[in-house]
């Protein structure tokens, strides 16, 4: 029994270091400039039908990927920008606190306060409110309009 678990194991070690991956080669056609984006990474993509789409990268072969079970054509990606998870949670999260701290701090002051020096905290927390829902991340987009082309390579 022991002996057959040990090689169960070792056989599937051996399949899942010959599988094929793949990954999403992005070159500047103006510069040479490479950048890969690997399987299983999260991307926000944009096509060129304007539909856009925020998940995991998945390939199902060398001219198709998929994102939440959408299948997009390489041809059609207009723009792509990875989108990891941790960050946009920090910033998101650091926004919205610091909407909600200054919003309900300006709101108590002005249930206990008869001047209005309060107003001032209620602008900020309203900034970093409209922030927190349009936060652009600080990371770039590879844009096809920019000299970018995609395309998918097998990597070891």
């Amino acid at each position: 029994m022991k002996l057959m678990v040990c090689m169960f194991l070792f056989l599937g070690g051996i399949a899942l270091g010959n599988a094929q991956q793949y990954a999403l080669k992005i070159v500047n056609l103006k510069n040479g400039t490479e950048k890969i984006i690997k399987e299983n990474r999260r991307v926000r993509l944009k096509t060129i039908d304007g539909d856009k789409y925020t998940g995991r990268l998945h390939f199902q072969d060398a001219d198709v990927l998929k994102i939440k079970g959408v299948v997009i054509p390489v041809s059609k990606i207009k723009k792509i920008k990875r989108h990891p998870l941790l960050l946009s949670i920090i910033i998101d999260g650091t926004l919205y606190y610091s909407a909600a701290a200054f919003l309900f701090t300006g709101l108590f002051f002005s249930a206990f306060m008869q001047d209005s020096s309060y107003l001032a905290l209620l602008f900020p927390g309203a900034l970093s409110t409209v922030a927190a829902a349009f936060s652009p991340s600080i990371i770039p987009a590879y844009k096809l309009k920019n000299g970018w082309s995609y395309e998918v390579i097998q990597v070891e």
